[in-house]
């Protein structure tokens, strides 16, 4: 469900969102007050060499208010810092060009001022990038219709020579700013990709320890409820024998230690034989045979997990590594599988044949593997049985059961 969601959003809506912490956009904002500090030192020395004193109070006034932003920004007034910071430097601009004109090129400095906001703020401040970006843009346009449609004539006037120069170190100072941002935010869109494909393997690897893996591409592709009738499976279910007594004298640690090497062992049992794990209910373990797909010979590859199942606890019992017991039925027949619901998706099973599995397991005996006839039907080739006596299944009826056992030549 969380791979759901990941896929449906557009990479470039989250490009400048995901990975952009605040602390990269303090870094970005202390350096945007630098070079404001540093471009206004040289602007107001060259006003100074041409005698226009008041282009250098204005721009020596502008070093005290960036340092005075700077300030803000070490003392935590982050983002009032910011907004300041861009609507300052945008007036301090067209001021500058007030003084100067628009043939010295110093107009390209607003092209970079709309990219600013893309960096300086962090994502929980994305709702004042736009806006502050806007503001530049309006002063672009707002100083052409100055110079352009009324015909506002500078204070300072340049020579030729200084104009070319002039234009030439303006065009400059902004593509290589605009380079090293744009630079900036392409790597917040790759940060954002290698983010979105993690969290998309992350979610498709918990989904398919969730469900089975075709059972979760429908449900991806929106395939909802599923629900397949399956004719020919084997439903194993197993139960420690002794684990509520174990319980009583364990720690929780060497309780949860315990069951969780039993379990662990019984899932590397369901992928050697594939079979589908379905659930655990406590301390009871139940797989399938047979489904999602159909596999042949499913009762037998069901049986033999349930001999090194049982194999596996009597040697655990042998060594003195617990006192447990297991108890194991299975039985063969047709299912309903699926999905149903919309939170805590779970591949289950229902119908007849689940109940007469799970019948066989609680009316068997601890350290037997009881079948039912449908299920030694299909497997007594491979397998010996001993006939039960009739015994009374609770919504059954007298049932014939048998205890499975392997044939002496297999038997290890």
């Amino acid at each position: 469900i969380k791979y759901q969601k990941l896929r449906s959003i557009d990479m470039n809506q989250i490009a400048f969102d995901i990975p952009r912490d605040e602390k990269k956009a303090r870094i970005l904002t202390r350096i945007a007050l630098l070079v404001s500090i540093f471009i206004a030192i040289v602007a107001g020395t060259l006003a100074g060499t041409r005698g226009a004193y008041y282009a250098v109070i204005i721009n020596y006034l502008g070093i005290v208010i960036y340092g005075i932003l700077f300030w803000l920004h070490w003392n935590s007034k982050v983002l009032l810092a910011r907004l300041a910071f861009l609507l300052i430097a945008n007036i301090h601009l067209l001021v500058i060009l007030l003084f100067v004109g628009r043939e010295l090129g110093a107009w390209v400095h607003f092209i970079l001022l709309m990219l600013v906001p893309f960096a300086i703020f962090a994502r929980k401040q994305r709702k004042f990038i736009l806006p502050m970006s806007f503001l530049a843009f309006a002063m672009l346009i707002g100083t052409y219709v100055i110079f352009e449609i009324f015909q506002f004539q500078p204070i300072i006037s340049w020579e030729r020579g200084i104009k070319n120069s002039r234009v030439l170190v303006n065009l400059t100072l902004v593509s290589i700013g605009s380079i090293l941002l744009m630079r900036f935010l392409r790597n917040v869109q790759f940060q954002a990709e290698d983010r979105l494909e993690e969290e998309h393997r992350r979610s498709e690897d918990l989904l398919l320890n969730v469900l089975p893996a075709s059972i979760a591409e429908r449900l991806k592709n929106g395939e909802q409820p599923i629900a397949d009738l399956l004719g020919e499976v084997t439903i194993l279910f197993a139960d420690i024998v002794g684990f509520t007594r174990f319980a009583g004298k364990s720690s929780p640690r060497e309780l949860i230690d315990l069951l969780n090497e039993i379990f662990t062992e019984f899932d590397r049992l369901a992928d050697k034989y594939r079979l589908e794990k379905i659930k655990t209910i406590g301390d009871c373990y139940m797989v399938v045979a047979g489904l999602p797909e159909p596999v042949e010979k499913h009762a037998i590859i069901a049986c033999r997990m349930a001999f090194e199942m049982q194999k596996f606890i009597h040697d655990g019992l042998a060594k003195g590594k617990h006192e447990l017991q297991i108890r194991i039925g299975l039985h063969s027949g047709s299912v309903i599988a699926g999905v149903i619901g919309t939170k805590k998706f779970s591949y289950d099973l229902w119908g007849d044949a689940v109940n007469t599995a799970s019948r066989m397991e609680s009316n068997g005996t601890p350290g037997e593997i009881t079948v039912t006839s449908e299920t030694y039907t299909l497997v007594r080739e491979e397998f010996e049985g001993i006939r039960r006596e009739p015994i009374e299944i609770k919504g059954k009826g007298v049932m014939t059961t048998w205890y499975l056992k392997q044939k002496k030549e297999k038997q290890t």
